[in-house]
């Protein structure tokens, strides 16, 4: 068994982000392979929905949705330690919200959701590719749950 690396405390960096800063950030968010699968529930959807509710009705301007853990990579991307099941579930919520601003012909909503915080387009190719891709056992059934539709938006 190999030594164990000890990262100097220079390397760790704690601070506070929005949720909406994380996902709209360019960097893609990748789950590693060693993470559990996705495991929610519909009562932790129920609850986590229930809760974002209560903060937009009520207006707060705040709302602790819990740690979140990342590792730079040196392909630009954040892979996520802790953390994945809370960015699959909004990431999800998000792709509900997304189809339902498109159902109600709300394109330029569903336009702001999908770019903003669920897909991202390669400038050199202009192919769109999810924020976050969770581990191999769930990324192709959340890929084929949350559809990414950019361009396929009628003006």
């Amino acid at each position: 068994m190999p030594p164990a690396t000890v990262m100097p405390a220079s390397a760790i960096k704690s601070e506070e982000r929005s949720l909406g800063s994380i996902l709209s950030d360019k960097r893609p968010l990748r789950v590693p392979a060693y993470q559990r699968s996705f495991s929610w529930t519909k009562s932790e959807i129920t609850d986590l929905w229930s809760d974002l509710q209560n903060i937009m009705y009520e207006g707060q301007e705040k709302y602790f949705l819990g740690s979140m853990v990342f590792i730079h990579k040196s392909d630009n991307s954040l892979e996520v330690v802790d953390g994945q099941q809370r960015l699959a579930a909004i990431s999800l919520l998000l792709a509900a919200i997304r189809d339902g601003f498109n159902k109600a012909k709300d394109i330029h909503r569903a336009q702001h959701v999908e770019t903003h915080y669920l897909c991202s387009r390669d400038l050199r190719t202009m192919e769109a590719s999810p924020k976050l891709s969770l581990n191999e056992i769930d990324n192709d059934l959340y890929s084929g749950s949350c559809p990414f539709r950019v361009g396929e938006f009628e003006l």
